[in-house]
C-alpha cells in the first residue's frame, strides 16, 4: 500500500474539513486570544495511529465563535485555529474524530485500467477524483463511525485561558 498517496487524499480530506471550519465560524474582527490544546486519543486502549480531530464550539452562531482542528499521529494531537499549533479559543466544544483509511493504490490501479481501455494518456500516481470520491464514501474509518461528526460523537471538551490537556478514550 502507497502511504503517501493515502496521506494525499487524507490532507484533501482534512482541507477540505478545515475549510469549512474556517469559513462556518469566521468573524469580521480578529480571531481573539488562543491557548495550547493537546492531547491523545485512544481507542480501545490503543493509540489511534492517525486521524483527524475537530474542535467545533457549541455556539457556533456566537459572534466570534471558531472551531479548531488538528491532526493525529501515533495518538497525539495539537490543536490549530488558524496557525499551526496555535491552539483555541476559550469555550465549550463538540468533538469529532476520523480515520478514513482509502487504499488509493488500488484506486490507481483503476484508473490507469480505466484510462488504458479508453486510451488515455495519464500521468503516474494520477488517481481519478470520483472514483476517489466512491472510495472514500466506502472506506474503512479506524474508529466507529458516530465519532466522525459532532451532531453523532458523544464527545465533548472545554478549553480554558490556561494550556490544556484533554484526552479522548474511544470505546465501540
Amino acid at each position: 500500500m502507497d502511504f503517501s498517496l493515502l496521506k494525499k487524499l487524507r490532507n484533501v480530506v482534512f482541507s477540505a474539513m478545515c475549510g469549512m471550519l474556517f469559513f462556518s465560524g469566521c468573524s469580521d474582527d480578529g480571531i481573539g486570544k488562543r491557548y495550547s490544546v493537546t492531547g491523545t486519543v485512544n481507542y480501545a486502549g490503543k493509540p489511534v495511529p492517525n486521524a483527524q480531530i475537530t474542535f467545533k464550539p457549541v455556539d457556533d452562531k456566537a459572534k466570534g465563535s471558531r472551531g479548531a482542528y488538528g491532526e493525529v499521529k501515533d495518538g497525539k494531537y495539537t490543536l490549530t485555529t488558524s496557525d499551526p499549533g496555535d491552539g483555541a479559543l476559550v469555550g465549550n466544544y463538540l468533538v469529532s474524530i476520523q480515520d478514513i483509511q482509502v487504499d488509493l493504490k488500488a484506486i490507481e490501479g483503476e484508473t490507469s485500467e480505466m484510462a488504458k481501455k479508453k486510451k488515455f494518456e495519464m500521468p503516474a500516481g494520477f488517481v481519478d477524483p470520483v472514483m476517489a470520491a466512491k472510495a472514500a464514501k466506502k472506506a474503512k474509518n479506524g474508529v466507529p463511525a458516530k465519532y466522525g461528526s459532532p451532531q453523532t460523537s458523544t464527545l465533548k471538551a472545554e478549553v480554558k485561558a490556561q494550556s490544556n490537556t484533554i484526552d479522548f478514550e474511544l470505546v465501540d
